[in-house]
């Protein structure tokens, strides 16, 4: 495949079980091999590279000894011996316990390779090894490697997705181009190897030259989750009972879909998504699973966190996997262009069902809640397979609309489809509120402000305002369940606070916005327009409103009907007011209908003022968008100081800082500590090993501590400016996937 590497020799680890049995014989041997290959003005590396070395469990990092700028066969083969007592010695040591190798390296083979002259050296992965993400990573320093490992020098540090770098991380020229041609060998060894590596690489100023290639030694990335697509449809903070009966709602919806493409998966509502600090968050790695199920790439699950491919191009290249689900792919594409027939009869069963729902709420007994609750989650759960496959449809549709309009030349954003599918009127309310705000306007300014609230205007007499009153009492009777959010039956709806409308249209005329009327002329392009194409978009444009607002107006009854338990709860004294009853989860509801003994309704009455608690506490928390891991992420307090530095092994820890600055420190205690050091060699291995956390001054990704860290799963960061400054006893929170160190006053 080509990749460049230095002239280099191999000593078999069979060679290193004869020289124990007879080092004389074998030393004169040698030697004469050696003095073919050595040369005065050459430099040699003399490496180890044992049989357990660099595997994806344990790479023995620094564990070996390695001989840089060796001259002459007397001092290489002195350095060989030297390699190959190195690995008698890791035998005894606490790095070979703390693998739970028994039995020790088996053998030890020596690499020599002739040495580079470095103007840039460097390690790259082809994948990030603390997070797992879909991206290269790259590490380097000017001139000598061995910096990057051992010396505490701070890395240049740069990613690579998609054929383009990241916005904040593009390479100084010297060294762009060389990273590019290294970017495209990752994507080669990666496919060559199977699975992700790592490569040290240096480059002379004029050649590039790959010196060691291994797999990344992590066995278990961390899951990530995203809230790019959570915080439209689930946005702000979601009470438990909101959680606890969604979950089950509409990620089931989701698994029949994806089942329909992919056949049975065994999977559960609750894998698909998580809540951290009561705000939504997606599973990427259970979605990332199913992407690689279907032989998508890796940067389209990218694309859902929000990121964007700087290249602009698609990395996706159907294959055998992709095929295999060809035939139920091109099914469900078929069934949505065929879904009119079904979609009004399942349609007409929602709106009917659910009329008589809302009937039934109004004279509900609390011991009709079982019953009721199935029937609605039944009802809901129609209205939610719906109000997934129907807005797929669309956009199906819609692209292949998009499509032949640009054959024809024809703009989009011309089209009307308000003016030309009447219907989509009825469903969308912004129609019926500009009317609203254009009667409202015409008004003189003396009736308006007569009117005072809501309230009022709907008591008034005035024959004036009767046009008025009537469109407020069409609007909410349509439109009166929507609320701030669609998919949070604890929002308080329309209906609930009409004032909410009266107000905003006021507002507006105050303001002088006062919507246009829309123009009914059509469009010169009409007789241009695909018209079997607009219609099959036209219709299902008008099918997604329709099962929007009725899947929003059926979701919307659970609000009624915990409202009705929750004022059960109240006069029980189980809850203070009815709208506590949100800050249940849905066991915790049933319990409670059931009936529980004093103590433990009290207890559950207890958790629900500490859920408010901290549900007010946590409002203006920000989060970030990815999260790493299940543990909740560390947020800062308004008084915690933040140190950052380069994330080098995955986790969160809490706990209290040690600072080792020396051989002189090393009686501390470490175990169960952050370790804070300023660089580490191999002569700190024992240390290392006993840490939970290690934070140091200098180093990166490659450097010994923390190759050892993502292997016994320590979290650490490294590159944090000062941090051996800070004192012993401080209580601090590490985050390893983000590069923070927030400690506490």
């Amino acid at each position: 495949m080509g990749f460049p590497v230095p002239e280099s020799y191999v000593i078999p680890m069979k060679v290193a079980e004869v020289f124990k049995s007879d080092p004389g014989t074998l030393e004169k041997q040698m030697l004469r091999e050696l003095e073919q290959i050595s040369d005065i003005d050459c430099s040699w590396a003399i490496r180890s590279s044992g049989e357990m070395e660099d595997l994806k469990d344990h790479s023995f990092a620094g564990q070996f000894a390695t001989f840089l700028n060796i001259k002459g066969p007397l001092s290489m083969l002195e350095a060989i011996e030297k390699v190959w007592e190195s690995a008698e010695r890791v035998r005894e040591g606490p790095y070979l316990k703390e693998s739970k190798n028994t039995e020790g390296p088996p053998g030890m083979s020596v690499i020599i390779q002739e040495m580079v002259e470095s103007h840039w050296a460097g390690v790259a992965f082809s994948i990030n090894p603390v997070t797992g993400r879909n991206e290269y990573v790259f590490e380097a320093v000017k001139g000598s490697g061995v910096q990057l490992v051992q010396d505490g020098v701070r890395p240049f540090r740069w990613i690579w997705f998609q054929n383009g770098w990241e916005a904040d991380s593009a390479p100084e020229a010297e060294i762009k181009a060389v990273l590019e041609v290294l970017a495209e060998g990752l994507k080669n060894l990666d496919r060559v190897y199977g699975g992700p590596v790592d490569v040290e690489w240096v480059y002379d100023g004029k050649s590039l030259f790959y010196l060691q290639c291994r797999p990344v030694t992590v066995s278990e990335f961390p899951t990530i989750y995203s809230n790019h697509i959570s915080r439209e449809v689930l946005p702000g903070m979601i009470k438990p009972l909101v959680w606890s009966v969604n979950i089950p709602l509409v990620n089931s919806a989701w698994i029949r879909l994806l089942e329909k493409l992919l056949g049975k998966l065994n999977m559960q509502p609750e894998q698909l998504s998580k809540s951290f600090y009561y705000r939504a968050y997606f599973n990427m790695g259970t979605l990332g699973t199913l992407f690689r199920r279907m032989g998508l790439p890796r940067d389209s699950l990218e694309s859902l966190m929000g990121r964007k491919n700087p290249s602009g191009k698609s990395s996706f290249k159907p294959g055998l996997k992709t095929l295999r689900y060809l035939p139920s792919m091109l099914a469900f594409l078929l069934s949505t262009l065929f879904l009119k027939r079904k979609f009004k009869k399942d349609f007409a069963k929602i709106t009917a069902r659910t009329d008589l729902l809302e009937e039934k709420m109004e004279k509900l007994t609390p011991a009709e809640y079982r019953s009721t609750y199935q029937e609605l989650f039944g009802l809901a759960s129609l209205a939610a397979d719906y109000n997934i496959i129907i807005p797929l449809a669309f956009q199906i549709s819609n692209r292949i609309l998009q499509k032949k309009l640009k054959k024809r030349g024809i703009a989009y954003e011309n089209l009307d489809f308000v003016r030309d599918f009447p219907g989509l009127s009825d469903y969308d309310p912004s129609e019926h509120l500009s009317k609203l705000q254009r009667q409202w306007a015409r008004l003189p300014a003396d009736t308006r402000e007569g009117a005072g609230d809501f309230k009022s205007l709907m008591n008034s007499k005035d024959q004036i305002l009767r046009e008025v009153i009537a469109q407020f009492d069409r609007l909410l009777g349509q439109f009166g369940h929507f609320s701030e959010s669609g998919n949070d039956f604890s929002s308080t709806p329309w209906r609930e606070d009409p004032d909410f409308l009266f107000r905003l249209i006021n507002k507006q005329v105050k303001t002088g916005k006062e919507p246009g009327e829309r123009s009914d002329s059509p469009t010169s392009e009409s007789r241009a327009i695909p018209q079997g194409a607009y219609r099959r978009a036209g219709r299902y444009r008008l099918y997604r409103e329709m099962i929007s607002s009725e899947y929003t107006r059926c979701y919307g009854l659970f609000r009624d009907l915990f409202l009705i338990t929750g004022t059960f709860f109240r006069e029980k004294a189980f809850l203070e007011d009815p709208k506590d009853v949100f800050y249940l989860t849905l066991d915790q509801h049933n319990r409670l209908m059931e009936g529980l003994p004093a103590d433990e309704a009290k207890s559950i009455r207890q958790e629900v003022g500490r859920v408010k608690k901290e549900m007010d506490e946590y409002r203006e928390m920000v989060l970030p968008s990815i999260i790493y891991g299940d543990a909740l992420p560390p947020v800062p307090r308004d008084h915690a100081e933040i140190l950052e530095g380069i994330p080098t092994s995955p986790g969160i820890f809490s706990g209290e800082l040690v600072v080792v600055r020396g051989y002189e420190d090393f009686q501390k205690k470490v175990e169960g500590r952050i370790l804070v050091i300023r660089f580490s060699d191999v002569g700190w291995t024992p240390l290392l090993v006993l840490a939970v956390a290690i934070v140091s001054e200098a180093g990166g990704i490659l450097s010994l501590s923390y190759i050892i860290d993502r292997e016994i799963y320590s979290h650490s960061i490294s590159s944090v400016d000062h941090s051996c400054n800070l004192k012993d006893g401080l209580m601090a929170i590490i985050d390893g996937y983000h590069g923070k160190l927030f400690l506490d006053e």
